[in-house]
């Protein structure tokens, strides 16, 4: 500002001197380290330790000697004090890898990444961060892009190397607990209605254990009392009544055991036909023919009396 002296009159005989002000635009020099602030030119290094140039009190542009400018704008002794989550570029300016280099949360300089964020599904190839898609049966593993089914079989989307979340039902894969089983490498299973069904759920295969299809059962239940029949179906041998199964055969007691009428097999017998005079003795059926009975002590009496 100018100053200049003058009086005037004031119109009432009295003589005032004033000293007016003029304003002048005076230039704050960037390239000498200053900056504006409002109306006011300031010097960046009293505003900021180390810094020569600058944008504004907080936010340096260039820094002194063995100093590194920092991607926050602020003047460093060392960039790599911060670990490879930094870089220093050609003209010594200290940058974070994430914010010039998408996904990088470590990295060497501006074109070359080693560590991407696995969070954003991004993993490392050739120095670049690129999406891994997890919807498309990949996963991350150890920074590395890999297929879900070449850990878990049958697996089209998973969570990691050993937890699958959705299995290739089209080929006969079901989830179960985080595993994809096939029902053809299951015993007593088949894949029916794009689901791992038993054997013996089908109304056409009661008493089936294994089964090829849900109407030809391969193997059935003999603790059950069924035996397989050459129709592919299975027949309950009425094994209360009377019978037994040897070689996949309903046979009857009596017809190995005369009075059996309850039997485990064609040798051991449970239960005799006491309305016919058989009895149970140590597993065996007796006859009780009273009058050879009779007889017999009757032929002993006699005999004794000679």
């Amino acid at each position: 500002m100018l100053g200049l002296d003058g009086e005037f009159d004031d119109g009432e005989g009295n003589i005032n001197y004033v000293h007016m002000m003029e304003y002048i635009c005076q230039y704050c020099d960037y390239e000498e380290g200053f900056f504006l602030e409002g109306d006011s030119c300031y010097k960046c290094a009293e505003a900021m330790e180390n810094c020569v140039k600058c944008k504004s009190g907080d936010y340096c542009t260039d820094c002194g000697q063995d100093q590194f400018l920092a991607w926050d704008g602020q003047c460093q002794d060392n960039c790599y004090m911060y670990g490879l989550e930094y870089f220093l570029d050609s003209e010594f300016v200290c940058h974070k890898c994430s914010e010039e280099i998408e996904g990088c949360l470590k990295c060497v300089n501006e074109h070359e990444c080693v560590e991407c964020d696995v969070s954003r599904n991004l993993y490392l190839k050739d120095g670049v961060c690129q999406v891994c898609d997890t919807d498309a049966g990949f996963f991350i593993n150890n920074g590395k892009c890999e297929i879900c089914d070449d850990y878990v079989e049958g697996c089209l989307n998973c969570l990691d190397d050993y937890y699958c979340i959705e299995c290739d039902i089209q080929h006969g894969y079901t989830l179960q607990d985080g595993e994809c089983v096939n029902c053809d490498d299951q015993y007593g299973t088949i894949f029916f209605n794009y689901q791992c069904l038993e054997c013996g759920k089908f109304e056409a295969l009661e008493g089936c254990l294994d089964c090829s299809d849900y109407q030809t059962c391969t193997q059935c239940d003999l603790s059950e009392g069924y035996i397989l029949k050459n129709n592919g179906k299975c027949e309950k041998c009425p094994i209360e009544n009377g019978y037994f199964i040897r070689y996949n055969r309903c046979l009857k007691c009596d017809d190995y055991m005369s009075g059996c009428t309850l039997c485990q097999n064609s040798y051991s017998c449970q239960q005799c036909d006491v309305e016919n005079n058989y009895y149970l003795y140590y597993n065996y059926f007796v006859a009780l023919l009273w009058k050879i009975v009779v007889t017999a002590k009757m032929n002993i009496i006699v005999h004794n009396m000679r």
